[in-house]
């Protein structure tokens, strides 16, 4: 959980993961359950600035996000408990 901005998003943000099998049933979830937040879901594979750019799927308003944050590609794709997506303690 982030309470201030965190590049790339402009807001503060809030990250959870799934696996592909499970991305329509997350969807899904978060298109009825979102209340007033925006949801921006994505892939996380080796190229993070297409993830961000034109892979994910904004619920509610989109917003701008800082792309420069990232490098082109990645060594390996962030998995879901790793701490490359654990948030601030």
């Amino acid at each position: 959980f982030f309470k201030r901005p965190n590049a790339p998003y402009p807001i503060g943000s809030f990250l959870t993961c799934c696996n592909k099998s499970s991305v329509a049933d997350a969807v899904e979830f978060f298109s009825k359950n979102r209340g007033k937040f925006t949801i921006y879901a994505h892939p996380s594979t080796l190229h993070p600035i297409k993830d961000h750019s034109t892979r994910g799927i904004w619920l509610g308003p989109s917003m701008p996000l800082d792309l420069s944050f990232f490098n082109k590609t990645r060594d390996k794709p962030l998995i879901c408990n790793s701490d490359a997506v654990d948030g601030p303690e």
